[in-house]
């Protein structure tokens, strides 16, 4: 028995070490796991854009492949497009009530902006894992969001990173699983809305369109109800962004501290 004992601590041993290695070399910045569907996960009051309120800070980060790369042109109609998105919100944060600033024009403060070049393209089947090991290893290398919320009395720190390349932007969130330093993954082609978009998942907002985190039901009722909700499917015309951030919506990034939709349907609440 003695012997046997010993044998199942060392196997015990050897299993706790290969978990260890596993959770060491697990890619840096690992984009948030949406969940089960209709089991979402949330940011919402986590990592370090945990509410969308008060002075929230948004550091830019270009990215420059081998065969796509940002001129200054490209560069300014980025910021043109982030200054609409900024807009978007703090006008629509108002009509809740809620204070909200942004500090992010590059063009006058050069410490907001920041550049870095990647061997890979957009287009690679392996591009998200690449980039999770390359550029979120960078920003947690280089950028100190815990001294630049304090340094610029912040209250939320999120970064941008722009590809110059194609491809699907998304978020990468803080659930508690991963790391704080939370980001939004942009491509050149990407408009205002989808900006918006992105800087709205980062604080807690969810997808309501069909397979992505709710259920058929859940889908169905917002595009019933709020079919211009912009985390359904965020729009943008020559006008300005032509989508809402419905109650719901308000309500996961904390403007509201209730929604009705929240008691009717489980799986919403936040």
């Amino acid at each position: 028995m003695c012997k046997a004992f010993i044998k199942c601590g060392r196997i015990l041993s050897v299993m706790i070490l290969i978990l260890l290695n596993l959770l060491i070399f697990l890619p840096v910045g690992a984009a948030a796991a949406p969940g089960d569907l209709g089991k979402p996960r949330s940011s919402f009051d986590l990592g370090y854009a945990k509410t969308m309120e008060g002075k929230v800070v948004i550091l830019s980060l270009f990215v420059n492949t081998p065969s796509s790369k940002w001129n200054v042109s490209k560069m300014n109609e980025t910021l043109s497009k982030l200054k609409t998105a900024t807009r978007y919100l703090c006008e629509n944060a108002d009509e809740y009530n809620i204070e909200l600033s942004f500090e992010y024009d590059w063009s006058k403060d050069r410490s907001l902006r920041h550049r870095a070049i990647v061997p890979y393209e957009t287009k690679d089947r392996d591009f998200t894992d690449k980039m999770d090991e390359t550029i979120s290893g960078l920003v947690n290398g280089r950028i100190d969001y815990r001294e630049i919320t304090k340094r610029r009395n912040a209250d939320g720190v999120l970064m941008m990173i722009f590809f110059a390349g194609e491809g699907r932007s998304y978020a990468i969130t803080y659930d508690g699983e991963d790391i704080p330093q939370e980001s939004a993954v942009i491509f050149e082609e990407a408009d205002a809305a989808v900006y918006a978009h992105e800087i709205l998942h980062v604080f807690g907002a969810h997808d309501y369109y069909e397979d992505a985190e709710y259920t058929a039901d859940v889908v169905q009722y917002i595009k019933k109800k709020y079919p211009k909700e912009i985390m359904l499917s965020p729009q943008c015309t020559e006008y300005g962004i032509d989508s809402v951030i419905s109650p719901v919506t308000a309500y996961h990034i904390g403007w509201l501290d209730s929604a009705k939709e929240a008691e009717e349907y489980n799986e919403l609440k936040r």
